[in-house]
């Protein structure tokens, strides 16, 4: 059992990364220039993907991978470049690594773990972060042993002392 909820603990922060990767750095910053729609069209035909799997792949968490991630990346920076002509340099792929570089790591050391419960002590604060993240964006009813997984975790004691902390740090912090 622990071993199957190890693996969709895996999943999900696999989900969760390719998710804000896509939406962060690729699609937020062009929505400075471009509406949605244009930036999905645009995204399609530099990357060869057809439109509705653009959609899916910014709201259903899909996982995709390293050649998916640079055609992004490609499509992104050739989007960029012909739209934002008065504005700095996109990112660097090293700064878009480096931001996610704690939560690739859990990744990693996700495979090396024999017990759910300490992989959540030892992983806290990147679960909490996938689990606001799948509050905000629900995975999709047939994704029923993620789910799972996610309630597991929801009613974990770390887990809901940890989500309790951060709901009271922003509702004190001063913007």
């Amino acid at each position: 059992m622990d071993e199957e909820n190890l693996k969709n603990l895996k999943g999900l922060m696999e989900m969760y990364v390719s998710s804000m990767i896509l939406n962060k750095e690729f699609i937020d910053p062009l929505r400075r220039y471009l509406p949605d729609k244009t930036i999905r069209k645009r995204l399609s035909e530099e990357t060869g993907k057809d439109i509705n799997s653009i959609y899916r792949d910014e709201r259903t968490g899909t996982i995709y991978n390293g050649i998916m991630f640079l055609r992004y990346w490609r499509a992104f920076l050739v989007i960029h470049n012909e739209v934002a002509l008065d504005a700095s340099d996109p990112k660097r792929i090293e700064s878009i690594l480096q931001k996610y570089e704690i939560h690739i790591k859990m990744i990693s050391e996700i495979e090396g773990e024999v017990d759910f419960q300490s992989a959540i002590g030892r992983h806290l604060s990147c679960i909490l972060d996938v689990i606001q993240h799948f509050e905000r964006y629900p995975l999709p009813q047939n994704r029923k042993a993620k789910i799972n997984v996610l309630k597991k975790l929801q009613l974990n004691e770390q887990v809901m002392t940890g989500l309790k902390q951060r709901r009271r740090e922003r509702m004190t912090s001063i913007d």
